[in-house]
């Protein structure tokens, strides 16, 4: 998660959700970086859902990446609103 100003995520958040229910969602609450780890147990043909909102201020300071824990790293990015399947 990045930040262009840095001071944070100003009121934005993302959420991780499968099948309508919410697994985890947290924001940069403060700073020009930082970093969210969701750990989930792989279930078959579930489909999981990140989208970052720009229900708060200064959206267009946002940028956001998803990297894999085997190394593959930008497996989806974008900025506020988004979202990656």
């Amino acid at each position: 998660m990045t930040d262009a100003f840095g001071d944070g995520w100003s009121n934005n958040y993302w959420t991780w959700s499968t099948g309508g229910a919410q697994l985890d969602s947290g924001t940069l609450a403060s700073g020009s970086s930082g970093t969210a780890q969701l750990c989930i147990f792989y279930e078959a043909f579930a489909c999981y859902t990140l989208a970052v909102s720009d229900e708060g201020t200064f959206a267009s300071e946002i940028s956001w990446r998803i990297d894999d824990t085997d190394g593959t790293p930008d497996l989806a990015s974008g900025g506020a609103p988004g979202s990656a399947y």
